[in-house]
C-alpha cells in the first residue's frame, strides 16, 4: 500500500460527501413486543439546543409529526444544517445519528473528525446516560466524470480494477457495477461499490464508488468511562483504512488530477 503520507487536502477532489454514522440499541421494549428508545423525545429536544449553540441554526424535520417515535427506530427524523441546504449537516433520530460533509470542504483533522468528536459528547450529554452501541459506519462517495465517448474498461483500469469479461473487441459496456469487499482488524469490514452514475456536483456521466468501512461488533465498548475516546480511535482506523484503499486504487495519472 501507499504510505499515510500524503495531502491534507487535494485541490480537485472526487469526493462528493463523507458520512459518519452510529446506532444503539433500544432500551425498552413495549407490550406489542417492539423495541423503542425511551429517552429520544427529551434527548432530542436537549441535542437541539446544543447544536444550535454550536451554529446548526436551521432545522428540519423530515418525516410527519404524526409518526410517534416507537415507530421510527433507526430512522433519521431531524436534520440540523448550519444553514439551509449548507454543510456540515448532523442528523438524528431514534437510536441513530449520522454527521455530514461536503467532499469541497471536507478535511479529516482539521474539521471533520473534531466535529464527529464534539457530537458524540453532545449526543451522550442530551441522554443522560450510558448508550449502548450496535454499529458504527464511515462511509465515503467519490466521484470522477467520464468524456463523452466512455470507455469504461479503460477507466475503471484507472481505477486499477481490472475486469475480464471475455467480451469481443467490438463490443463496448454501456455501464459498470463492481463490488469487494475486505475483513479488518477490529471487528470491522471495508466494501467498496463502484458504478456508473451522474455526477451530482457537476451533472456529467460519472464513475462514482462508495467506500464503507463498519463496524457491528461494540460490546467491547459498553459500559466503557472513555466511549467516545474509544469511538474516535476506531474513526481514525477506519478513516485510514479508506484513506489507504482510495490512495491505493488512484495511485498514478488519476490521483495527479487531484493535486
Amino acid at each position: 500500500m501507499i504510505g499515510d503520507q500524503h495531502l491534507a487536502k487535494l485541490r480537485n477532489p472526487p469526493l462528493q460527501e463523507v458520512v459518519f454514522e452510529v446506532r444503539w440499541k433500544p432500551d425498552d421494549t413495549k407490550e406489542s413486543g417492539t423495541s423503542y428508545d425511551s429517552r429520544y423525545e427529551l434527548a432530542q429536544g436537549r441535542l437541539s439546543e446544543r447544536l444550535e449553540q454550536r451554529g446548526f441554526g436551521f432545522h428540519r424535520r423530515i418525516v410527519p409529526d404524526q409518526l410517534p417515535a416507537s415507530f421510527l427506530t433507526d430512522q433519521i427524523v431531524h436534520q440540523f444544517w448550519q444553514a439551509e441546504e449548507r454543510f456540515p449537516l448532523v442528523q438524528f433520530g431514534p437510536c441513530i445519528l449520522a454527521v455530514n460533509e461536503d467532499g469541497r470542504t471536507y478535511e479529516w483533522e482539521r474539521t471533520f473528525r473534531p466535529l464527529v468528536q464534539e457530537t458524540l459528547h453532545q449526543l451522550l450529554e442530551s441522554y443522560k446516560g450510558e448508550l449502548t452501541l450496535s454499529e458504527v459506519k464511515l462511509f465515503y462517495i467519490d466521484a470522477v466524470d467520464l468524456p463523452a465517448e466512455t470507455d469504461f474498461l479503460q477507466h475503471l483500469q484507472k481505477l486499477r480494477v481490472n475486469l475480464q469479461l471475455g467480451m469481443q473487441d467490438q463490443q463496448e459496456l454501456s455501464d459498470v457495477k463492481v463490488d469487494f469487499g475486505h475483513r479488518l482488524d477490529h471487528d470491522s469490514t471495508l466494501h467498496c461499490s463502484i458504478q456508473s452514475a451522474t455526477n451530482n456536483r457537476t451533472g456529467n456521466p460519472a464513475l462514482m464508488w462508495h467506500t464503507v468501512v463498519h463496524r457491528n461488533q461494540c460490546e467491547a465498548w459498553e459500559k466503557q468511562q472513555h466511549l467516545v475516546d474509544s469511538v474516535m480511535q476506531w474513526c481514525q482506523y477506519a478513516h485510514s483504512a479508506a484513506s489507504n484503499l482510495f490512495k491505493d486504487m488512484t495511485h498514478g495519472e488519476l490521483y495527479d488530477s487531484f493535486l
